[in-house]
């Protein structure tokens, strides 16, 4: 048996995209937490996509720099003051992590880029650590 909304109308999904906690986050916020996230969702310009914590592999990071190791894909994250971002990852906390671009940001952390690499096309330079 099909169920209906109460009133009898039908839920418009304009209704649904119009709310403010549908829209893409800006980018003041370079990354969210949560009290057990499940997963990541990385936002770029126009776009994001979901990545699920179960299947993270590995991490490695630095200051600048921060590599998601998962089955399928690598995903390098760029920028400044990346540890407290790390640690969140780390934890399992952090929710969502928004690409902010060259804005030259004041804030303390700083999300240049979000890149994901499949898995057979990595490009040395992308996943190489810093040279000190």
């Amino acid at each position: 048996m099909l169920r209906t909304h109460p009133s009898g109308e039908v839920e418009n999904s304009d209704s649904i995209q119009g709310e403010p906690s549908n829209a893409f986050p800006g980018p003041d916020e370079p990354f969210a937490s949560q009290d057990r996230a499940v997963g990541v969702l990385f936002y770029q310009t126009k776009q994001g996509f979901f990545l699920p914590y179960h299947s993270l592999q590995s991490m490695d990071f630095t200051a600048t720099r921060i590599a998601l190791e998962f089955p399928q894909e690598t995903v390098v994250i760029t920028g400044r003051g990346l540890h407290g971002l790390a640690l969140g990852i780390a934890r399992q906390s952090i929710a969502r992590i928004v690409e902010q671009g060259d804005r030259g940001s004041t804030a303390a952390t700083s999300i240049v880029r979000i890149r994901r690499i499949p898995k057979g096309d990595e490009v040395a330079a992308d996943l190489a650590p810093d040279s000190p």
